[in-house]
């Protein structure tokens, strides 16, 4: 029998049932695989919950929080450079010599889309709701929200610089003979603010770091409206969080040991202390040395080093300084070689919503930004106090956004959001200077993608 083209599942999304089906047995156990459908598997809260933990499970693929997204957000910024002596990781992102068939650019796409597509399957479930069913879709349209945000700012321009340009495809439902078009940057923010918006009237129950919460989605969708250039709908968002949530800023402790023992601890939090929302990892399920932590750790590959300006960053005061050695090796991420726990990716912090709040405020109430900003400082570097105004202060707090988010993932897209130069040390060989106008600020859409979905068009320069 002759097969049109026309009605073969996009590439994605052969990826993306390949993927579910390869992992369903972990998440979906309701009855034999071959007999149960989505809809079946969802039919009872429990099913939800177990689902649930499939879209969290999603999250740690080395080409997600694993890995790629912490990494690739410092290493195409000026934080991070490759070792000179290392094993080939991450080579094209650190010499902007992406192509359109790149393994990181591929995998990224295609395991995001997974789960979104997981996302979906609760989102739209038709279970009568409770407390528990409407927690279960807040988080999972949480998650979708955040995995749309890091998809719209890797794959396409800034919202900042262009909301009419491409953005991702909105992928809301399973569709999988569909070959969908990309939606403008403006409509993927509009999807993402109303996700969130959706998950905050939802979620109304806290378990613990590793899982979404009403203060954790607030505290996103600040960050969201900070992306979009929105600092009056950031600012009430940010502040709700630090003065209600009952989160506290980490205090670093006598010498700085209770910075240096909060990185080495990966058990999800339950103290309110710091973390709004991480991906985690535990002794059984990690990614070994494929995680972020090999990538780092001198005793497995120390690929990632710290580049000299950014050591320059740091007083002799700075607490944040005791994570760095001599050799510009990094130990934000200590574990890899710890058989009882490995290392958390922190998706959410307070620290970072204190600085949404400092940015938010820096044009209506100045003196407001500065005490945001130095109650962060207060507690990592008791030498530094902020007295700075207008384009002063707002350089103030994107370099302290430099120095409390590094080695997070964040650096790069701070930059393209504000349409900023990379300018490098004399670390990085390969190349020093980006400028914002470069084509290759932006990720290319990836080959498996466009040559099955003629809808889905490729970046300029591709």
């Amino acid at each position: 029998m002759k097969t049109s083209t026309l009605n073969k599942p996009s590439l994605l999304w052969l990826a993306v049932l390949i993927l579910i089906s390869s992992c369903s047995k972990n998440f979906l156990q309701s009855s034999p695989l071959d007999s149960t459908s989505p809809g079946q598997a969802l039919s009872t809260e429990g099913g939800m919950q177990t689902a649930l933990q499939g879209v969290y499970s999603g999250l740690k693929s080395v080409n997600l929080w694993g890995a790629s997204l912490p990494i690739i957000g410092d290493l195409m910024a000026d934080n991070v450079f490759i070792n000179p002596n290392n094993y080939g990781y991450y080579i094209p992102q650190y010499t902007y010599s992406v192509t359109v068939q790149d393994a990181t650019v591929t995998g990224t796409w295609a395991d995001a889309y997974t789960v979104i597509l997981r996302c979906n399957n609760i989102i739209n479930d038709t279970l009568s709701p409770d407390v528990n069913v409407n927690e279960y879709k807040g988080e999972a349209l949480a998650i979708r929200a955040l995995t749309y945000f890091y998809l719209v700012d890797f794959y396409a321009k800034p919202y900042t610089d262009d909301p009419s340009s491409p953005g991702v495809p909105l992928v809301l439902s399973s569709a999988p003979y569909d070959k969908p078009a990309r939606s403008t940057v403006s409509q993927v923010f509009s999807q993402i603010v109303k996700d969130l918006q959706g998950a905050d009237t939802l979620m109304t129950l806290y378990t613990n770091s590793s899982q979404f919460s009403h203060y954790a989605g607030e505290g996103l969708l600040a960050k969201v409206y900070m992306y979009m250039g929105d600092s009056a709908d950031a600012l009430p968002l940010a502040e709700d969080v630090i003065n209600n949530s009952g989160f506290t800023l980490l205090t670093p402790g006598n010498g700085g040991a209770n910075y240096l023992a909060f990185w080495a601890n990966s058990t999800p939090r339950t103290d309110f202390v710091e973390t709004l929302f991480e991906v985690t990892q535990d002794k059984i399920n990690n990614n070994g040395s494929n995680g972020v932590d090999a990538q780092y750790s001198p005793q497995v590959y120390g690929d990632l080093l710290c580049s000299s300006d950014l050591v320059a960053l740091y007083s002799p005061t700075d607490v944040r300084g005791l994570l760095i050695d001599g050799n510009g090796y990094v130990y934000k991420y200590p574990n890899a070689v710890n058989a009882q726990q490995k290392d958390n990716s922190k998706v959410l912090r307070l620290s970072d919503v204190y600085l949404i709040a400092a940015e938010a405020s820096v044009a209506s109430d100045p003196n407001a930004s500065r005490a945001f900003l130095n109650a962060l400082v207060a507690q990592r570097d008791p030498s530094l106090n902020y007295t700075d105004g207008g384009t002063q202060l707002t350089l103030d707090i994107i370099q302290e956004r430099r120095k409390e988010l590094a080695f997070e993932g964040d650096r790069f897209f701070d930059l393209n959001r504000l349409k900023w130069d990379i300018v490098r040390a004399s670390n990085y060989t390969a190349i020093q200077d980006i400028p914002y106008g470069d084509y290759r600020r932006v990720a290319p859409i990836p080959q498996t993608q466009t040559l099955t979905d003629p809808n889905c068009v490729q970046n300029t320069g591709y």
